[in-house]
This record gives C-alpha cells, sequence and structure tokens, in this order.
C-alpha cells in the first residue's frame, strides 16, 4: 500500500480574471394567498425578503439581496460552478409547497421541509449563462386555523390497517408541527376512544407526531387504504411523525391516523451468514458458512438491541424478538471482511439481505412481523474475504467550459490528494497524489466494493463539475458535485478477477474562469499549494 508523507488538498482560490463569467439569479418572491404553490394574477410581491447566493454544498455565502417593494430580487455570482439559493422567511411566513402545477415561472423552487429546508435545488450555471429568472419563491402567512385530527389505535396484529374491534388507546401524546419539525405547535392526548384534535394554524404546512406510551410501537405506514391505514413512519429520520400535509385557508383534515402495537408473541428469525467466495451475493454450492459472526436483533427505529446470537460452525444463527413488530438485522463483520451485494439475483432464500455500501453498513432493511409468525429463515448475509490487490485510478483536470467531459486542452491538475474508501464511506483505504498529467493510482482488495474521494476545503473556490455527462464513461467526470455523497464517486464493485480499474476520473471547476495564458500559472500554482510526496510502503 502507499503511504503519504506529506500532502495538500485543494486550498486554493483563483481570483477573479477577464474572462469570468459573471451572472445574475433572481426573480420574485411573492404571498401566495389561496396556498396553491402557484403564483395567481392578484398575489402580491413580499418586500424585505433576503435571498442568498450560495455554494451548491451549502457551506459558503457568496452573495446576497433583500426583495424590493414588488418582491422582486437579483443576487450576482461569477460561473461557471454549481449554486443554489437560500430564502429566509420573515417571522411568522412559511414556505409554500414546491414545483406544483406545470409551469417553472409560476411556481415555488423552495424547499418547504426537509433536508434542503429553504434552499433550491442546486443551479448548475455554464459559461455562457448571462441570467436566469424563473427563480421563485411562494410564501405563505397563517391567518386563520384549521381541524387536524383523528384516531391512534390498537393494531393487534401488527399490520397497519385499521380492522374490526380493534380499539383506540387513550391518553396518547400527539402532538403538532410545522413541516420542517423546527417548532412544536400544539400538544394534546387522545381521548378515551382514542381520538385527538388540533385547531391548527392555516393555511400552511403541518406534520403529526405521535409518542408511543411505553412497551409499544408504530405499526407500518402506508399499508392498505388510506383511510384505514396508519399515516406516522414507524422508523427513519421522520420517525413518529407524519408525512408534512397541506392545510388551506377552507379546510383541515382529520384522516391522519396511527396505528401502534404492543408485542407480545414470540418469533425466530435468522438464518445463515456464508463466505461469498465470488463476491455476486448469492450463495452458490460449495460457499461455506462464516462461524463466529456475531448478529444483533433490533427494534426497526434502531433504538433497542433485542438479541444477540453468534453463528455456528456451518454460519448459522437465530435470534428471538415478540411480535406483532418490526424489526433489522445487523450482522458485525469480522476484521478484513467485507459485505457482499445485497439483494442480487431474484431468490431472495439465497441472496444476502445486509447492506454494504451506504451509512448502513452492516443492516438490514426493516422488516414487519406480524402475529401469526412463529419464524423467519430467510435472513441471511454473504460475506467477501479480498485476497488480490488490483489499481484504481485516473486522472484529475480543470473542467473549463463546464460540460462535464474532459477535452483536449483543458489542464489537468497535478498534486491533488485522491482517497480510496470503503463502499460505507466509513474507512479510508488508500490515498495518491496526482502526477504532472492529474493522474492517480490506489490499490484496493479484491474482490470488494469502493469508492474514490478527492477532497476539497471548503474555502478552495473549487467545485466538482457534474457527473456522468455525456455518453463516454473514460471522458466523464465520476464524483456527486454535491449532497451526501460530496466528493465520493459511486460505489465500484470489483471482482476477483479484476486487475485494474482505471476510468474514475474527476473534473474540477474555478469559480472563475482563467484566460488561456494563465492556464500555466494555475498549474504552478495547484503544484505549490498542493504539492505531496508519497513513498511505496
Amino acid at each position: 500500500m502507499r503511504t503519504i508523507l506529506a500532502a495538500g488538498v485543494l486550498a486554493f482560490a483563483l481570483a477573479p480574471s477577464a474572462s469570468a463569467a459573471p451572472f445574475n439569479l433572481g426573480n420574485f418572491v411573492w404571498h401566495d394567498a389561496n396556498t396553491n404553490g402557484i403564483r395567481d394574477a392578484g398575489e402580491p410581491g413580499v418586500p424585505g425578503v433576503t435571498v442568498q447566493l450560495v455554494t451548491a454544498d451549502r457551506k459558503q455565502i457568496l452573495a446576497q439581496a433583500t426583495t424590493n417593494a414588488s418582491g422582486g430580487y437579483s443576487v450576482a455570482g461569477e460561473g461557471p460552478g454549481a449554486f443554489r439559493l437560500r430564502v429566509l422567511p420573515p417571522p411568522g411566513w412559511q414556505i409554500t409547497r414546491m414545483d406544483f402545477g406545470a409551469d417553472d415561472t409560476e411556481d415555488s423552487d423552495v424547499h418547504p421541509y426537509g433536508p434542503d429546508f429553504r434552499y433550491t435545488e442546486p443551479l448548475a450555471v455554464a459559461p455562457n449563462l448571462i441570467s436566469n429568472t424563473s427563480l421563485d419563491v411562494g410564501l405563505v402567512q397563517p391567518t386563520t386555523t384549521a381541524p387536524v385530527g383523528n384516531l391512534v389505535w390498537n393494531d393487534a396484529d401488527g399490520d397497519g390497517v385499521q380492522d374490526g374491534g380493534e380499539p383506540g388507546i387513550a391518553g396518547v401524546q400527539v402532538e403538532l408541527w410545522d413541516a420542517p419539525k423546527t417548532t412544536r405547535l400544539a400538544v394534546t392526548t387522545t381521548s378515551l376512544l382514542g381520538i385527538y384534535a388540533f385547531d391548527a394554524p392555516a393555511p400552511g404546512l403541518v406534520r403529526v407526531r405521535v409518542i408511543p406510551p411505553a412497551g409499544m410501537e408504530h405499526t407500518p405506514k402506508g399499508a392498505g387504504e388510506a383511510a384505514t391505514g396508519s399515516d406516522v413512519w414507524a422508523y427513519g429520520p421522520d420517525r413518529s411523525f407524519s408525512d408534512p400535509f397541506h392545510l388551506g385557508v377552507c379546510c383541515g383534515t382529520t384522516a391522519i391516523d396511527a396505528g401502534l402495537v404492543q408485542p407480545v408473541s414470540p418469533v425466530q428469525v435468522g438464518n445463515r451468514v456464508w463466505l461469498d467466495a465470488d463476491a455476486d451475493g448469492i450463495q452458490d454450492a460449495g460457499e461455506a458458512g462464516v462461524a463466529g459472526v456475531v448478529v444483533e436483533l433490533w427494534d426497526a427505529a434502531r433504538t433497542q438491541r433485542l438479541d444477540t446470537d453468534v453463528t455456528d460452525a456451518n454460519g448459522v444463527y437465530a435470534v428471538t424478538g415478540a411480535v406483532p413488530g418490526g424489526f433489522r438485522l445487523r450482522v458485525v463483520a469480522p476484521g478484513g471482511h467485507q459485505y457482499a451485494p445485497a439483494d442480487a439475483g431474484g431468490d431472495d432464500t439465497v441472496d444476502s439481505d445486509v447492506d454494504g455500501t451506504s451509512a448502513d453498513a452492516g443492516w438490514s432493511h426493516p422488516f414487519f412481523l406480524g402475529s401469526n409468525v412463529i419464524s423467519v429463515t430467510n435472513r441471511d448475509a454473504g460475506l467477501v474475504l479480498p485476497a488480490a490487490l488490483a489499481n484504481v485510478g485516473n486522472q484529475l483536470w480543470l473542467d473549463l467550459d463546464y460540460d462535464g467531459v474532459r477535452e483536449a486542452g483543458e489542464t489537468s491538475v497535478q498534486g491533488a490528494t485522491v482517497e480510496l474508501w470503503d463502499a460505507s464511506m466509513r474507512e479510508l483505504v488508500d490515498t495518491d497524489v496526482t502526477d504532472a498529467n492529474g493522474v492517480y493510482w490506489v490499490e484496493a482488495l479484491v474482490p470488494g466494493a469502493y469508492r474514490v474521494r478527492v477532497p476539497l476545503a471548503a474555502d478552495s473556490g473549487i467545485a466538482f463539475t457534474r457527473k456522468d455527462a455525456g455518453a463516454d464513461d473514460l471522458v466523464d467526470s465520476d464524483l456527486h458535485p454535491w449532497g451526501a455523497e460530496h466528493g465520493f464517486s459511486a460505489v465500484i464493485r470489483l471482482g476477483s478477477n479484476v486487475i485494474s480499474s482505471s476510468s474514475h476520473d474527476a473534473g474540477l471547476l474555478p469559480q472563475a474562469v482563467p484566460e488561456p495564458a494563465a492556464l500555466g500559472a494555475i498549474a504552478a500554482l495547484l503544484a505549490l499549494c498542493c504539492a505531496g510526496r508519497r513513498a511505496r510502503g
């Protein structure tokens, strides 16, 4: 493996030059009086609203403006690059629904909730863009109230559907929240019949949150028909919350129900952990079980470990829970092992059910078992033991025309750090520094699953170009330019027969476009700022 003795990251900023490409983004912030997400005739602008231009990764504010008396705004920047707009509503205002209707010039373009709350989607600004005046934002100001409610019931069979004879549950705490889950608006408890009700501020977007009593948990969301199903998430980031729903000026909703269950009957979950010699995610004849692997049973929300077992000499395990209820399995891979691909092929009895390529590495997907289930024996996990080395690489370059394609004459990036990570983005495997041609090589054990990463400093003034542009994977950029996987490639799967994989490139985009005469100076600056020395260990 290579050991980096000294290496920098792309922590430089290019000064604007005569060839920088100025642009303007804008248009209008308006009062969406009827809350339909569309700017209708007669709906006025909202003055005094702050609108900011930020980098696509949301780490740096580049410029800002305030809407004028008519609600108009314009922010200026320098491209090419990837950017977002951020809107800060005045106190008492909410953002209306996003991308409603078919006309992008009349809708609202900002997320009203979620991880991108108050932001637009990333905007790719090409060198030839002068202005984009289709970026509007609708705001809503609650002025009245609307009814919200309905039922929390005992879902005795855990199927997520209100069946005859399943009673309401009294005394359950129910809360009303705004859509982004930043403010709790009201609290109540269910009646003797399991009914709850709020007078919610309207118009606007809100959520309901249901707090399960001790010993109870949520049943599956979205089972059966809308009128009889549970509307509250049983796991994930929105656990115990409903999806956001819209309240108009005329009416509310009395259809937000929640099923709760108290597990009472034992259930056994199992089957086998095996060594997937060919890393195809399928149990083939002759592939042996792996002994001594820890397997854990958790609730679906991963808040409580319910049981633990260790695989026997044949790789078999069994853990016990209580039904009805929701669960996840966790398989703890022994040192040196990786997870095989999950859900390969069409036969669930011979595939691997444990994820290995994300933040959920080692976990199964949530699964729900009803009160009539005694045993489940198709939860398997494939492990891979890498045994040979393969090279992964190719090239970093400056994508001066921001088309996402490496073309003749575009400058290579020397002295940039490139990292190889495991597929779950948890473990750094190898590191290299690009040479004078922008080329890098990192080494990976095969079979296995990996990702390439190029780390960029937050104040570098550098962004990644668009990913997977064009039809030729040999000359495009393969790193995510924004989002949770910013700077990482997609998962790269290497079989045991792979010696080299050399199509993993990255296009970098300076915030200012340099003149051709400055390209040599930029390359020298890159080498100066990001120089690294490497030695083979």
